[in-house]
C-alpha cells in the first residue's frame, strides 16, 4: 500500500498494529524523512520480525510481532513528544508492558510539549481502557537534546468505545509551570497571572511550578505553561514554551501568559467534547475500539484531521459518520458555536493477540 501523507510516524504506528505492509512516498514529506527513518528503527526495536526497505523514493516497512518490553531510544529529529504520541496507541497491543526510556528534546517552542502528552494523551488513552504514565527524569528544552523520558504503558485486550456527546461544565482548572536555568521569579510571576485569571471563571483552580535544577534540566535556559480545563470527561489544554531561540525579553512573562489564557478560553468555548488541537489522537483511537458505538463532539476537521482520517481509513478500513451537533438551551447561553459536529463510529474491534492469557 503506497502512503503519500505528511503524517509518516502515524501511518508506520497503524501499519505496526494492522500488520499492513506499507510504503510510505518520500516526497510526500520530505523534511520529515529523517524522522520517519528514526522512528521505524524505533519500531523495529519494539517489535520482532519488522523487516524495512528504502530508497530514493520510498520507505518500505513491513511490520512484524509487537514485543514491547524495555528498552531505550535517543530521538535526535523528533522530539521526545512527537514520537510518544505516535507510540501511544500501538501500546495495547504490545506482548509486554512497555517500559520505554526516550532521550532527547522535552520541550520545543511551537510544538506539543512532554508535559502535555503526560497531562492530556495519557488521560485521554485513560478513557478508552489502556493505563499510560510519563515521567520526566530530566528536562531538555531546544537545541538541548540530553533530556530522559520514561514511558510506562500496560497491555489491553481492546479500546473501549467512548460516548462523550454532551458540553459537560468545567469542574477543576490546573496551570502547569516549568523552568530551566532561569530566575524563580519568572515562574511565581506566571502563577500569579494565572491564578487571579482563572479563579474568575472556576472555583476550582491550581497551580504546579516545577522549578528545573542542574541534575533535572539540560543546559538550554527556558520555561513554559500549561492550562488544562476538566469537565468530568472533557479536557481542553494549551500551552507555551520559550526555548533556546526564543528571547526571555521580548515579550515579559506576565504578557506571555496574558495572551495564553486568551487563547485558553476560545480552545474551550470553540472545541467539543476536547481540545481541538487533541481531535486527530482522539480520532486514532476511535478506530481501534471495539465494535461497539462511539460518539464524541467535535469541532470543525482540520487538515491534520483530514490527513490522520483518511490513514485510518487506508490502513485501517475505518468508517464513521459525521453530523452536526445539536445545540442545547444551555450551550446557546454560554455562547458554544454553531459549527460544532458529533462524530459517530464502530471501532475495527482490534484485540492485543499478541498478550499473554492470564
Amino acid at each position: 500500500m503506497e502512503i503519500s501523507s505528511n503524517e509518516h510516524k502515524i501511518a508506520v504506528t497503524l501499519s505496526t498494529i494492522a500488520r499492513r505492509t506499507i510504503h510510505i512516498d518520500k516526497l510526500s514529506h520530505p523534511e520529515g524523512n529523517e524522522g520517519t527513518e528514526e522512528y521505524i528503527q524505533l519500531m523495529k526495536k519494539l517489535t520482532v520480525g519488522t523487516l524495512i526497505k528504502e530508497d530514493q523514493s520510498f520507505f518500505s516497512y513491513t511490520p512484524g510481532t509487537i514485543q514491547g518490553g524495555e528498552a531505550s531510544f535517543q530521538c535526535t529529529h523528533n522530539t521526545v513528544a512527537d514520537v510518544l504520541i505516535s507510540l501511544l496507541p500501538l501500546a495495547l497491543f504490545c506482548r509486554i508492558p512497555l517500559r520505554l526510556t526516550l532521550k532527547g528534546t522535552t520541550n520545543k517552542k511551537e510544538t506539543t510539549s512532554v508535559d502535555m502528552v503526560r497531562a492530556v494523551y495519557c488521560k485521554l488513552l485513560g478513557q478508552f481502557g489502556v493505563i499510560a504514565e510519563v515521567k520526566i527524569n530530566k528536562r531538555a528544552i531546544f537545541p538541548s537534546n540530553d533530556g530522559e523520558v520514561l514511558l510506562m504503558a500496560e497491555t489491553a485486550s481492546s479500546l473501549s468505545p467512548v460516548i462523550l456527546d454532551q458540553r459537560e461544565d468545567l469542574r477543576r482548572i490546573i496551570g502547569i509551570n516549568y523552568s530551566a536555568k532561569i530566575n524563580s521569579d519568572t515562574v511565581h510571576a506566571v502563577s500569579n497571572v494565572a491564578r487571579s485569571h482563572l479563579s474568575q471563571v472556576c472555583s476550582s483552580v491550581k497551580i504546579y511550578n516545577d522549578i528545573g535544577n542542574s541534575k533535572t534540566t539540560g543546559g538550554t535556559p527556558g520555561h513554559g505553561c500549561l492550562l488544562l480545563a476538566f469537565g468530568h470527561s472533557s479536557i481542553y489544554g494549551v500551552e507555551y514554551t520559550v526555548d533556546g531561540t526564543d528571547s526571555v525579553l521580548d515579550r515579559s512573562a506576565e504578557e506571555r501568559m496574558d495572551g495564553l489564557v486568551q487563547q485558553f478560553y476560545k480552545n474551550i468555548r470553540t472545541s467539543g467534547s476536547y481540545s481541538h488541537t487533541v481531535q486527530y489522537f482522539v480520532f486514532i483511537l476511535l478506530s481501534l475500539t471495539t465494535v461497539d458505538g462511539s460518539s464524541i463532539i467535535i469541532r470543525r476537521i482540520s487538515k491534520k484531521d483530514k490527513e490522520i482520517l483518511l490513514l485510518l481509513e487506508r490502513i485501517l478500513k475505518y468508517t464513521y459518520t459525521v453530523e452536526p451537533y445539536m445545540k442545547t438551551e444551555k450551550d446557546i447561553n454560554a455562547g458554544v458555536p454553531d459549527n460544532l459536529l458529533v462524530i459517530k463510529s464502530c471501532g475495527v474491534g482490534y484485540t492485543n493477540i499478541h498478550k499473554p492469557l492470564q
